[in-house]
């Protein structure tokens, strides 16, 4: 997971500063794992 994390904090952040919570590499790894989960909806993520 840290070797995902750290390939994952690579990527620039294009998010206003004041609205950046959790921060991007933390979002992307959720992403992966609901999408690896066969999750195809944004909503069905946020449940």
């Amino acid at each position: 997971m840290e070797n995902i994390r750290e390939k994952f904090k690579e990527t620039k952040d294009r998010r206003r500063v004041s609205y950046v919570e959790p921060n991007l590499a933390d979002a992307l790894i959720m992403v992966m794992g609901a999408a690896l989960s066969g999750i195809t909806e944004l909503a069905d993520m946020m449940v």
